[in-house]
């Protein structure tokens, strides 16, 4: 965990002390309060002099100071977890979102992007350099595929795809020159469960850094750092904003990577700005209750749809037939919102006629957000090392904070009109 700096008592003349953000603000341990707690009270009581329960929202690119000395200790802040020195390399604002993931993860400390995928690319390019190799999760969300086969391989840096049950086996892929093997779990659009800790003890084992995509369950309900990952990387669009309002990603580190992805960091000059960062921290706040009313509905229609005459599969970890249920159980506190189901229907028209009508689910490439998504998805262009073979159509929802009984009405009324479309 990160150490807050306390300034010094009496102390009146400027020093970097005084140049950091915590000025001795006493925090909850993660180890010894729960995620509802960290996350209500994440930055409360930081800023004391406001006399606000919200903390200031501090906008800016320069930061002055009042002498040489200050500015040159100032200026060692930006590879600082507590500290401040130029807007790109984050405010106060920006500090307290940090330390209140941080506190979530288990992690030495955090640093805010404007994206997920500028997590995830940060977060690998910190870690390699031309001529090594790096282990991706043949289930990763569709970007993450990309840079390796495309950003890495322009940089002489070679991917090799893994099965996502692949688990300890992982080792017969491992080269001389592997430093990363990054994780997804559970996997993009088909929420495949990897056995991570099978992974993290081959990747020990090797001195390999572990890297995790964790936005499905988020820091709540998988703390990353804290179960021996390095790095975690998080789209904080998705859940952590929770209102579909804003774009920003996450990354935390245990201490020894933190220098490494920072530098990477800086060099990709990363700079969130001040509303996102203020949205995100709101978001916070209600992300365990916002994350149990989620997994709570979802596991509500998955199980109805699991029972439909039209449905094939349902492709949610969380329901006791599913073929990963057992290593899910194991790993996770709880399940989030998203899951797909296999649609017995492969006619375009049929499946228009479906989504299209839908009152409550709105069609939409996100999730997260408050609001019921659905988005018809092809996976078999993105797998290698599994190949995706189920011929049905693979539908995916993001199950939001609507009633599971109104979103089962909207559903069965969406296979009415299939039916239609099917029988004229």
């Amino acid at each position: 965990m990160i150490n807050l700096a306390s300034e010094e008592k009496g102390d009146s003349s400027p020093n970097i002390k005084q140049l950091t953000l915590s000025q001795g603000i006493s925090m909850p341990s993660s180890k010894s309060t729960h995620p509802e707690t960290l996350c209500a009270h994440s930055s409360l009581n930081e800023n004391p002099k406001s006399g606000f329960v919200n903390p200031p929202s501090t906008r800016g690119s320069t930061y002055i100071y009042p002498s040489l000395e200050a500015l040159k200790q100032g200026q060692g802040n930006k590879m600082n977890p507590d500290g401040v020195c130029y807007g790109r390399y984050g405010s106060q604002t920006t500090r307290e979102l940090e330390h209140a993931i941080a506190r979530l993860d288990g992690a030495y400390a955090a640093m805010v992007t404007s994206s997920g995928f500028s997590a995830v690319s940060t977060a690998i390019l910190g870690c390699v350099s031309q001529g090594d190799h790096v282990l991706m999760i043949d289930t990763a969300y569709a970007p993450s595929r990309n840079f390796c086969t495309k950003t890495l391989k322009r940089l002489g840096i070679e991917s090799t795809f893994y099965s996502p049950d692949a688990g300890a086996d992982i080792e017969a892929l491992i080269q001389p020159n592997t430093r990363v093997i990054f994780m997804e779990s559970p996997g993009s659009l088909t929420l495949e469960v990897q056995d991570m800790q099978a992974i993290l003890a081959v990747a020990a084992k090797h001195d390999i850094v572990t890297i995790l995509d964790n936005t499905w369950a988020s820091s709540v309900n998988y703390p990353a750092i804290e179960n021996g990952f390095n790095i975690s990387v998080q789209a904080a669009t998705k859940y952590i904003g929770g209102h579909s309002d804003l774009m920003m990603g996450i990354i935390t580190t245990d201490e020894p990577h933190w220098a490494a992805v920072r530098n990477s960091y800086i060099e990709l000059g990363h700079s969130p700005g001040t509303e996102e960062t203020m949205l995100a921290l709101r978001g916070l706040r209600t992300l365990p209750c916002r994350l149990r009313q989620h997994g709570e509905s979802a596991l509500q229609v998955a199980r109805w749809l699991e029972s439909h005459q039209d449905v094939s599969a349902v492709h949610f970890p969380a329901l006791e037939s599913n073929p990963y249920h057992a290593l899910f159980q194991a790993q996770f506190k709880a399940p989030s919102g998203l899951f797909s189901f296999s649609l017995k229907s492969k006619e375009h028209k049929e499946l228009a006629a479906m989504v299209e009508g839908m009152a409550l689910f709105s069609i939409g490439e996100s999730w997260g957000g408050y609001e019921s998504l659905v988005l018809p998805s092809d996976p078999r262009s993105l797998r290698t090392a599994k190949p995706w073979t189920d011929p049905d159509q693979i539908v995916r929802l993001s199950i939001g904070l609507e009633h599971p009984d109104d979103l089962i009405a909207d559903l069965a009324a969406g296979f009415e009109r299939l039916h239609k479309v099917r029988q004229s």
